[in-house]
């Protein structure tokens, strides 16, 4: 297959994934697409970042003016990441909250998608969480560059800890698990990203855990911007992975993943599998034993009864 006929079948490939991913579905669970299966499976591994990007809004606009259903709870959060470029996020839980948690989404997603499940993780946990828009997509300004995410989750964390979190939980889903497993180096996410170039410090102190919600091991941009899982080289906190029973891709993937962060020193890397194909939100939205074992993850950073 030629490079251009690769680059329409990405495309298109990333639309239908985009379209399907707005009812919590990835091709894998729709009827009729098998044979675009192991073609989606390993674009998406990498990242698929085509495709419709959400209602651009500025970064401090009401989340109503972004989203068609918000929850009562969910507040507006303007960032600045660290070379000043304007993020938009979205808060839920008390301010109160011993941990802080900070989430990367999946490639079809904005932080809309996520606002119910935050609220639920935040509620049954007693934490906030906190979503970022990636670059490009939703409410963050910018160019899209992948690259920058790793970093952007530590400016997340780091607001987390300025407004009463004592502990930081870093969290992805899908290709938002990459960049997650990536800010948790102790060295720092651009060390990760391009060794020969640091440029971002690390979260200080370390999360205390990190959470991979149907893990991919690398992603990557249409502008050949990187973030790649085997470059981390030590993760000081627990590591959580689930994973889908249904998806070979993911299965290897997650295996990756767990395999470095051994190599990296994670002083306890947890999988748990769930039994058929639903990927990333629609994994713990629909399976309450993944939503059990995010929940556990986060209450193992809470230092109260």
């Amino acid at each position: 297959m030629g490079k251009v006929s690769v680059r329409l079948a990405y495309a298109i490939i990333c639309r239908m994934s985009t379209e399907l991913g707005r009812y919590g579905l990835t091709l894998a669970t729709w009827r009729g697409c098998s044979v675009l299966v192991g073609l989606m499976t390993s674009l998406l591994l990498t990242g698929c970042l085509g495709g419709e990007e959400g209602k651009r809004v500025t970064s401090d606009a009401p989340l109503n003016e972004q989203c068609g259903s918000v929850p009562g709870e969910a507040k507006r959060v303007a960032l600045q990441a660290a070379d000043r470029a304007r993020l938009g996020a979205a808060v839920v839980g008390s301010q109160q909250a011993q941990v802080g948690v900070v989430l990367a989404y999946g490639a079809s997603q904005t932080l809309c998608d996520w606002l119910e499940q935050a609220q639920l993780l935040a509620s049954a946990t007693q934490s906030r969480v906190l979503i970022i828009d990636r670059r490009g997509v939703g409410s963050s300004q910018g160019a899209g560059n992948l690259s920058k995410l790793p970093s952007d989750l530590v400016t997340g964390a780091q607001w987390l800890r300025a407004n009463g979190a004592k502990k930081i939980v870093l969290m992805g889903s899908s290709m938002g698990s990459a960049a997650a497993l990536v800010a948790a180096d102790k060295a720092g996410p651009r060390t990760a990203v391009h060794p020969q170039n640091p440029q971002s410090p690390g979260l200080q102190p370390p999360a205390c855990a990190v959470v991979a919600i149907s893990p991919v091991s690398a992603i990557e941009d249409d502008h050949g911007n990187r973030v790649d899982v085997s470059k981390v080289s030590s993760v000081p906190g627990a590591a959580w992975l689930v994973f889908e029973e249904g998806n070979a891709d993911v299965r290897a993937a997650t295996e990756r993943v767990a395999t470095q962060l051994r190599q990296a020193k994670a002083p306890n890397v947890k999988l748990k599998t769930v039994k058929g194909s639903d990927h990333s939100i629609a994994l713990v939205s629909k399976h309450a034993d993944a939503r059990d074992f995010v929940e556990a993850a986060v209450r193992s950073c809470r230092t109260d009864p």
